[in-house]
């Protein structure tokens, strides 16, 4: 299972669009994309501690934000993608959310990538942009393949609209915490 998971995730960052079929019809894909997402957060709390932490004025407890980038890059992006997949007129995979969060999970692959930032920190805003393009892309590939969808256009509009209604998800939870802490 271990070499089946570098072997996709590897797949997935060279954008092969047979590997989303693959872990489309892979019942146990979901533990290599749980894997791969749990690498990915890793990375991304590491660099918060070693980059950002640094500069608050309070401190955020690690495990706190481990969690939430799991839940929100995992389970809340996997269920938003997968409903306007569904606006979108995806055709196939539909009822399935193990699929979404196999193709999510391993979309997120590049984030991995990020370790680089450790060793070339002048870079830092190049890296970053080019993992979050990889992981647009890859997400792309992925649900214009497992959704069957016409169009890429159909696939990239799919992979806007999810951020988007994330980002006011995301937006009014913290207007929501805001007011409740006065």
């Amino acid at each position: 299972m271990i070499s089946q998971t570098i072997n996709r995730a590897f797949n997935i960052l060279k954008l092969e669009k047979n590997t989303y079929e693959e872990i489309s019809k892979d019942r146990s894909s979901i533990y290599g994309s749980g894997v791969t997402i749990f690498i990915a957060a890793l990375v991304n709390v590491y660099l918060f501690k070693h980059f950002i932490q640094p500069t608050l004025p309070n401190k955020i407890p690690l495990m706190a934000i481990f969690l939430i980038w799991i839940f929100f890059n995992w389970y809340v992006f996997s269920n938003i993608m997968l409903k306007i997949v569904k606006l979108f007129g995806g055709s196939r995979n539909l009822e399935n959310k193990k699929i979404a969060y196999s193709l999510i999970g391993f979309s997120n692959t590049a984030e991995i990538l990020k370790i680089l930032i450790i060793f070339f920190p002048n870079f830092v805003v190049i890296i970053s942009w080019s993992i979050l393009m990889l992981v647009i892309a890859s997400q792309v590939v992925g649900i214009k393949q497992i959704y069957n969808l016409d169009k890429v256009t159909s696939a990239v509009g799919v992979v806007i609209a999810s951020y988007v209604a994330q980002f006011f998800i995301i937006s009014f939870l913290v207007v929501i915490l805001i007011k409740l802490a006065y």
